[in-house]
């Protein structure tokens, strides 16, 4: 990763502690920020990572569910990560 998706992911990092330290977080800012210094911070956060993207217009939550619970059995590190389609179009997924 260059100097860019290191400003990238640092300025996400910042904004993601600011959120959660003076209001309730929840809110995709960190990541539209990172995207919008550096629209490939996705795929150099996830490089030598397995990815699996779930999309669709009913039962992502149970997928996903499932999914997780199958890939743990199979994996010691398994981790799971929910973004919502209003956000998806912030991010250039792989």
């Amino acid at each position: 990763m260059g100097i860019r998706g290191s400003v990238a992911v640092t300025v996400g990092k910042g904004t993601q502690w600011a959120l959660r330290t003076f209001t309730k977080g929840g809110t995709s800012l960190p990541g539209k920020l990172a995207a919008k210094i550096d629209p490939s911070v996705l795929a150099h956060l996830a490089n030598g990572y397995e990815v699996v993207i779930i999309t669709g217009t009913n039962g992502k939550t149970l997928t996903t569910s499932l999914a997780f619970h199958v890939l743990r059995g199979e994996q010691e590190q398994t981790g799971q990560s929910l973004l919502q389609a209003s956000q998806a179009d912030s991010y250039r997924l792989l």
